[in-house]
């Protein structure tokens, strides 16, 4: 917990910037599909995915980033005790997006991913309620023999 601040002066101007930071473990389900099967070229393919996660909470902060004063002589504090928000310890998100692979040698795959994860539940258990948004891009490789 951070400690009170007087400070009468009028000097300069002093503001805080909060960002409320929820640290999940996520464990994701698809379904991939090919969508253009009659446009499918011998190295390329367009798949669509559809799935499910669920997200663990394992932990949660605020980080304080201050202007015109410091707080324990820091201008970067991370506070993880007497925050407002009652966090969801399990979330379900539905997940959406696409997968492009490119077959660059045989049975190896370049595989690009954009994915956007919509949230089922909310993230907090008190009003204001929040959900979470999650944009995702995978890059890799797969090896199909």
């Amino acid at each position: 917990s951070l400690s009170e601040i007087r400070d009468f002066s009028q000097a300069s101007s002093k503001s805080a910037d909060l960002k409320y930071r929820f640290h999940y473990i996520q464990l994701k389900g698809y379904y991939v599909r090919n969508l253009f099967r009659r446009y499918k070229s011998n190295r390329l393919e367009l798949m669509g995915l559809a799935g499910i996660s669920y997200n663990y909470l394992v932990k949660q902060d605020i980080k304080v980033t201050t202007s015109g004063f410091a707080l324990q002589g820091q201008f970067k504090n991370i506070v993880s005790d007497s925050i407002y928000y009652q966090p969801q310890r399990h979330m379900l998100q539905l997940q959406i997006g696409t997968e492009t692979s490119y077959e660059f040698e045989r049975d190896f795959f370049l595989v690009g991913a954009v994915m956007l994860g919509v949230p089922i539940t909310n993230q907090t258990q008190n009003d204001p309620s929040l959900r979470m948004l999650s944009p995702g891009l995978r890059v890799g490789f797969r090896y199909t023999p």
